[in-house]
Protein backbone atom coordinates (compact mmCIF):
# COMPACT_ATOMS: atom_id res chain seq x y z
CA UNK A 1 0.00 0.00 0.00
CA UNK A 2 1.08 3.73 -0.61
CA UNK A 3 0.85 6.12 2.10
CA UNK A 4 1.24 9.59 2.23
CA UNK A 5 1.45 11.92 -0.88
CA UNK A 6 4.93 11.75 -3.23
CA UNK A 7 7.85 13.54 -0.95
CA UNK A 8 11.94 13.56 -1.36
CA UNK A 9 13.04 11.12 1.13
CA UNK A 10 9.35 9.42 1.81
CA UNK A 11 8.95 6.72 4.03
CA UNK A 12 5.95 5.33 2.59
CA UNK A 13 7.66 1.46 1.28
CA UNK A 14 8.97 1.64 4.72
CA UNK A 15 5.93 2.62 6.80
CA UNK A 16 4.83 -1.14 7.67
CA UNK A 17 7.63 -1.58 9.01
CA UNK A 18 7.84 1.84 10.69
CA UNK A 19 4.49 0.88 12.73
CA UNK A 20 6.10 -1.80 14.80
CA UNK A 21 8.08 0.60 16.73
CA UNK A 22 5.08 2.82 17.57
CA UNK A 23 2.99 2.28 20.41
CA UNK A 24 -0.61 3.27 21.03
CA UNK A 25 -0.45 7.03 22.07
CA UNK A 26 -3.18 9.18 22.94
CA UNK A 27 -1.45 12.27 20.56
CA UNK A 28 1.14 11.07 17.45
CA UNK A 29 3.30 14.01 16.48
CA UNK A 30 4.55 13.62 12.94
CA UNK A 31 7.54 16.38 13.68
CA UNK A 32 8.92 16.81 10.34
CA UNK A 33 6.03 15.37 8.10
CA UNK A 34 6.93 15.72 4.61
CA UNK A 35 4.02 13.62 2.43
CA UNK A 36 2.83 12.25 5.87
CA UNK A 37 3.42 8.80 4.83
CA UNK A 38 4.20 7.98 8.45
CA UNK A 39 0.82 9.61 9.57
CA UNK A 40 -1.34 8.15 6.99
CA UNK A 41 0.05 4.51 8.07
CA UNK A 42 -0.43 5.34 11.94
CA UNK A 43 -4.32 6.31 11.15
CA UNK A 44 -4.55 3.25 9.48
CA UNK A 45 -3.36 1.37 12.22
CA UNK A 46 -5.35 3.38 14.38
CA UNK A 47 -2.08 4.43 17.04
CA UNK A 48 -3.69 7.16 18.58
CA UNK A 49 -6.75 9.40 19.06
CA UNK A 50 -4.92 13.00 17.93
CA UNK A 51 -2.56 13.51 15.27
CA UNK A 52 -0.80 16.93 14.50
CA UNK A 53 1.46 16.52 11.45
CA UNK A 54 4.21 19.60 11.20
CA UNK A 55 5.60 20.56 8.27
CA UNK A 56 7.48 23.81 7.11
CA UNK A 57 6.67 22.83 2.94
CA UNK A 58 2.65 22.56 1.81
CA UNK A 59 2.38 19.28 1.30
CA UNK A 60 0.70 18.62 5.26
CA UNK A 61 -1.75 20.83 4.25
CA UNK A 62 -2.47 19.11 1.08
CA UNK A 63 -2.58 16.00 2.84
CA UNK A 64 -4.78 17.35 5.39
CA UNK A 65 -7.16 19.43 2.85
CA UNK A 66 -7.45 15.96 0.61
CA UNK A 67 -8.49 13.54 4.02
CA UNK A 68 -11.05 16.73 4.36
CA UNK A 69 -12.63 16.14 1.05
CA UNK A 70 -11.62 19.18 -0.58
CA UNK A 71 -10.29 17.64 -3.69
CA UNK A 72 -12.81 15.41 -4.35
CA UNK A 73 -14.08 17.09 -7.62
CA UNK A 74 -10.43 18.82 -8.24
CA UNK A 75 -10.63 18.67 -12.11
CA UNK A 76 -8.52 22.15 -13.34
CA UNK A 77 -6.25 21.83 -15.64
CA UNK A 78 -3.11 23.76 -15.21
CA UNK A 79 -1.12 25.53 -17.67
CA UNK A 80 2.90 26.23 -17.28
CA UNK A 81 1.49 29.71 -16.52
CA UNK A 82 -1.34 28.93 -13.84
CA UNK A 83 1.72 26.86 -12.27
CA UNK A 84 4.30 29.60 -12.30
CA UNK A 85 1.15 31.95 -10.25
CA UNK A 86 0.44 29.30 -8.00
CA UNK A 87 2.63 27.14 -7.21
CA UNK A 88 3.59 28.86 -3.83
CA UNK A 89 -0.12 29.35 -2.46
CA UNK A 90 -1.57 25.97 -3.70
CA UNK A 91 0.04 23.03 -2.30
CA UNK A 92 -2.16 20.73 -4.85
CA UNK A 93 -0.59 22.89 -7.88
CA UNK A 94 2.93 22.12 -6.37
CA UNK A 95 2.66 18.89 -5.54
CA UNK A 96 0.33 17.32 -8.54
CA UNK A 97 1.41 19.75 -11.45
CA UNK A 98 5.43 19.31 -10.98
CA UNK A 99 8.27 17.16 -11.77
CA UNK A 100 9.79 15.08 -9.28
CA UNK A 101 8.71 14.20 -6.02
CA UNK A 102 9.57 17.16 -3.78
CA UNK A 103 9.58 21.20 -3.22
CA UNK A 104 8.06 21.95 -6.80
CA UNK A 105 10.09 24.41 -8.57
CA UNK A 106 9.33 22.84 -12.49
CA UNK A 107 6.14 22.69 -14.52
CA UNK A 108 5.09 19.25 -15.09
CA UNK A 109 5.09 18.97 -18.98
CA UNK A 110 7.68 20.60 -21.62
CA UNK A 111 6.39 23.33 -23.78
CA UNK A 112 6.40 21.10 -26.72
CA UNK A 113 3.90 18.25 -25.19
CA UNK A 114 1.61 20.45 -23.13
CA UNK A 115 -1.18 21.29 -26.08
CA UNK A 116 -1.33 17.52 -26.21
CA UNK A 117 -1.58 16.59 -22.40
CA UNK A 118 -4.15 19.41 -22.23
CA UNK A 119 -5.90 17.90 -24.87
CA UNK A 120 -6.36 14.71 -23.39
CA UNK A 121 -6.96 16.07 -20.11
CA UNK A 122 -9.88 18.16 -21.50
CA UNK A 123 -11.52 14.86 -23.09
CA UNK A 124 -11.25 12.82 -19.96
CA UNK A 125 -11.85 15.00 -17.06
CA UNK A 126 -14.46 17.48 -19.10
CA UNK A 127 -15.74 15.19 -21.83
CA UNK A 128 -14.19 17.83 -24.16
CA UNK A 129 -12.78 15.92 -27.73
CA UNK A 130 -12.50 18.72 -30.13
CA UNK A 131 -8.64 19.61 -28.89
CA UNK A 132 -7.65 16.43 -29.20
CA UNK A 133 -9.34 15.29 -32.68
CA UNK A 134 -7.30 18.33 -33.67
CA UNK A 135 -4.16 16.78 -32.57
CA UNK A 136 -4.57 13.09 -33.11
CA UNK A 137 -7.13 13.15 -35.75
CA UNK A 138 -5.55 9.49 -36.52
CA UNK A 139 -6.68 8.01 -32.62
CA UNK A 140 -9.41 10.50 -31.42
CA UNK A 141 -12.41 8.19 -31.95
CA UNK A 142 -10.78 4.80 -31.46
CA UNK A 143 -10.03 6.09 -28.04
CA UNK A 144 -13.31 8.00 -27.34
CA UNK A 145 -15.54 4.79 -27.96
CA UNK A 146 -12.74 3.03 -25.47
CA UNK A 147 -13.39 5.97 -22.50
CA UNK A 148 -17.20 5.82 -22.96
CA UNK A 149 -17.08 2.42 -21.90
CA UNK A 150 -15.58 3.23 -18.34
CA UNK A 151 -17.88 4.82 -15.98
CA UNK A 152 -15.44 6.17 -13.14
CA UNK A 153 -12.90 8.81 -13.35
CA UNK A 154 -9.80 6.61 -12.30
CA UNK A 155 -10.68 4.02 -14.85
CA UNK A 156 -11.40 6.44 -18.08
CA UNK A 157 -7.40 8.17 -17.15
CA UNK A 158 -6.00 4.28 -17.21
CA UNK A 159 -8.48 3.35 -20.45
CA UNK A 160 -7.38 6.41 -22.33
CA UNK A 161 -3.33 5.71 -21.86
CA UNK A 162 -3.15 2.32 -22.81
CA UNK A 163 -5.89 2.61 -25.94
CA UNK A 164 -3.84 5.68 -26.80
CA UNK A 165 -1.01 3.64 -26.74
CA UNK A 166 -1.96 0.46 -28.38
CA UNK A 167 -3.89 2.73 -31.08
CA UNK A 168 -1.05 4.54 -31.62
CA UNK A 169 1.49 1.39 -32.09
CA UNK A 170 -1.47 -0.29 -34.03
CA UNK A 171 -1.19 2.28 -36.75
CA UNK A 172 2.70 2.75 -36.35
CA UNK A 173 2.37 -0.35 -38.26
CA UNK A 174 6.17 -1.56 -36.60
CA UNK A 175 9.26 -1.27 -39.06
CA UNK A 176 7.54 0.73 -41.46
CA UNK A 177 6.22 3.13 -38.78
CA UNK A 178 3.48 5.82 -40.06
CA UNK A 179 5.47 9.57 -40.76
CA UNK A 180 2.02 11.30 -39.45
CA UNK A 181 1.73 9.19 -36.39
CA UNK A 182 5.83 8.76 -35.84
CA UNK A 183 5.97 12.76 -35.96
CA UNK A 184 2.79 13.60 -33.50
CA UNK A 185 4.66 14.47 -30.52
CA UNK A 186 2.13 12.30 -28.22
CA UNK A 187 3.27 9.23 -30.03
CA UNK A 188 7.18 10.30 -29.64
CA UNK A 189 6.92 10.95 -26.02
CA UNK A 190 6.31 7.37 -25.54
CA UNK A 191 8.21 5.66 -28.40
CA UNK A 192 11.43 6.77 -28.71
CA UNK A 193 14.06 6.51 -26.25
CA UNK A 194 15.57 9.96 -26.32
CA UNK A 195 16.05 11.37 -22.36
CA UNK A 196 13.28 14.28 -23.12
CA UNK A 197 10.91 11.59 -24.59
CA UNK A 198 11.59 8.89 -21.38
CA UNK A 199 11.21 11.84 -18.88
CA UNK A 200 7.94 13.08 -20.80
CA UNK A 201 6.46 9.13 -20.10
CA UNK A 202 7.36 9.49 -16.44
CA UNK A 203 6.21 12.73 -15.80
CA UNK A 204 2.65 10.99 -17.02
CA UNK A 205 2.74 7.78 -14.88
CA UNK A 206 4.13 10.28 -11.88
CA UNK A 207 1.49 12.47 -12.01
CA UNK A 208 -1.37 9.92 -12.07
CA UNK A 209 -0.06 7.92 -9.39
CA UNK A 210 0.09 11.73 -7.42
CA UNK A 211 -4.03 11.70 -8.15
CA UNK A 212 -4.87 8.55 -7.32
CA UNK A 213 -3.03 8.84 -3.27
CA UNK A 214 -4.85 12.38 -3.58
CA UNK A 215 -8.10 11.14 -4.34
CA UNK A 216 -7.84 7.96 -2.13
CA UNK A 217 -7.02 9.67 1.01
CA UNK A 218 -10.75 10.48 1.49
CA UNK A 219 -10.95 7.09 2.54
CA UNK A 220 -9.35 8.06 5.85
CA UNK A 221 -11.96 10.33 7.20
CA UNK A 222 -14.48 6.89 7.52
CA UNK A 223 -12.07 5.15 9.52
CA UNK A 224 -12.49 7.21 12.56
CA UNK A 225 -13.45 10.61 13.41
CA UNK A 226 -10.52 12.86 12.53
CA UNK A 227 -11.34 16.03 13.86
CA UNK A 228 -8.21 15.42 15.86
CA UNK A 229 -5.94 15.86 12.89
CA UNK A 230 -4.19 18.77 13.03
CA UNK A 231 -1.59 20.13 10.99
CA UNK A 232 0.89 23.13 12.05
CA UNK A 233 3.42 25.20 10.26
CA UNK A 234 6.23 25.59 12.40
CA UNK A 235 10.07 25.26 12.78
CA UNK A 236 10.25 22.15 15.02
CA UNK A 237 12.11 23.92 18.13
CA UNK A 238 8.93 26.51 18.30
CA UNK A 239 6.38 22.87 18.04
CA UNK A 240 4.38 22.81 21.28
CA UNK A 241 4.31 19.29 22.17
CA UNK A 242 1.90 17.57 24.18
CA UNK A 243 2.91 15.54 27.43
CA UNK A 244 3.58 12.33 26.89
CA UNK A 245 2.66 12.62 23.18
CA UNK A 246 4.76 10.12 20.90
CA UNK A 247 7.12 12.39 18.73
CA UNK A 248 8.32 10.88 15.30
CA UNK A 249 11.12 12.68 13.60
CA UNK A 250 12.06 12.12 9.89
CA UNK A 251 14.13 15.12 9.23
CA UNK A 252 16.79 16.12 6.73
CA UNK A 253 18.99 13.24 6.36
CA UNK A 254 23.22 13.91 6.23
CA UNK A 255 24.31 13.36 2.72
CA UNK A 256 20.90 12.11 1.26
CA UNK A 257 21.05 14.21 -1.81
CA UNK A 258 17.59 15.77 -1.10
CA UNK A 259 17.47 19.48 -1.82
CA UNK A 260 15.12 20.44 1.40
CA UNK A 261 15.22 24.15 0.74
CA UNK A 262 16.65 24.68 4.42
CA UNK A 263 19.94 24.72 6.16
CA UNK A 264 20.01 21.93 9.21
CA UNK A 265 21.82 21.75 12.22
CA UNK A 266 22.16 17.81 12.96
CA UNK A 267 24.02 18.87 16.05
CA UNK A 268 21.20 21.33 17.31
CA UNK A 269 18.55 18.80 16.58
CA UNK A 270 20.03 16.05 18.48
CA UNK A 271 20.40 18.31 21.64
CA UNK A 272 16.60 19.26 21.20
CA UNK A 273 15.55 15.69 20.59
CA UNK A 274 17.37 14.56 24.19
CA UNK A 275 15.53 17.32 26.00
CA UNK A 276 12.21 16.12 24.48
CA UNK A 277 13.13 12.59 25.63
CA UNK A 278 12.50 13.44 29.15
CA UNK A 279 8.98 13.97 28.85
CA UNK A 280 8.51 11.96 25.83
CA UNK A 281 8.73 8.69 23.63
CA UNK A 282 10.82 10.10 20.84
CA UNK A 283 11.69 7.88 17.44
CA UNK A 284 13.88 9.19 14.46
CA UNK A 285 14.76 7.94 10.87
CA UNK A 286 18.07 8.59 10.15
CA UNK A 287 21.51 7.07 8.03
CA UNK A 288 23.31 7.09 10.79
CA UNK A 289 23.20 8.88 13.73
CA UNK A 290 26.85 9.20 15.84
CA UNK A 291 26.18 10.51 18.80
CA UNK A 292 26.72 8.47 22.23
CA UNK A 293 23.15 9.82 23.48
CA UNK A 294 21.31 7.94 20.66
CA UNK A 295 20.59 4.01 20.46
CA UNK A 296 19.48 2.33 17.26
CA UNK A 297 16.50 0.12 17.88
CA UNK A 298 16.22 -0.85 14.51
CA UNK A 299 17.50 -1.26 10.21
CA UNK A 300 16.17 -2.04 7.19
CA UNK A 301 17.43 -1.66 3.48
CA UNK A 302 15.50 0.18 1.07
CA UNK A 303 15.40 0.66 -2.52
CA UNK A 304 16.34 4.67 -3.06
CA UNK A 305 15.64 6.18 -6.22
CA UNK A 306 18.44 8.07 -7.45
CA UNK A 307 16.89 9.21 -10.97
CA UNK A 308 14.27 7.93 -13.44
CA UNK A 309 16.35 4.93 -14.10
CA UNK A 310 18.86 4.72 -11.35
CA UNK A 311 18.48 3.26 -8.06
CA UNK A 312 20.62 2.18 -5.33
CA UNK A 313 20.03 -0.09 -1.67
CA UNK A 314 20.37 2.46 1.50
CA UNK A 315 20.41 1.14 5.12
CA UNK A 316 17.53 2.96 6.73
CA UNK A 317 17.41 3.03 11.24
CA UNK A 318 15.61 3.55 13.84
CA UNK A 319 17.31 5.64 16.90
CA UNK A 320 15.98 6.49 20.14
CA UNK A 321 17.86 8.23 23.14
CA UNK A 322 19.25 6.29 25.44
CA UNK A 323 17.35 6.11 28.72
Amino acid sequence: MNYGLPYCGSKSRIAEWIMGFIPKCECFVDVFAGGCAITHAAIEYRKANRYIVNDISGVAQLFVDAVNGKYHNESRWISHEDFDRLKDEDPYVACCWSFGNHKEKGYLYSREIEPYKKACHYAIVFGEWEQLAQLCPEICEFVKHRVQLCRNRHDRRVVFGQSAIMQLKRISGGKAKHPVITNNPLYASYYTNTSLQSLERLQSLERLERLQRLEGLEGLERLQRLEGLQRQNKDYRELEIPKDAFIYCDPPYKDSGCDYNVEFNHDEFYNWCADAAKTNQILISEYNINDPRFECVGEKEKLVSLASTKSMLKTERLYTVKK
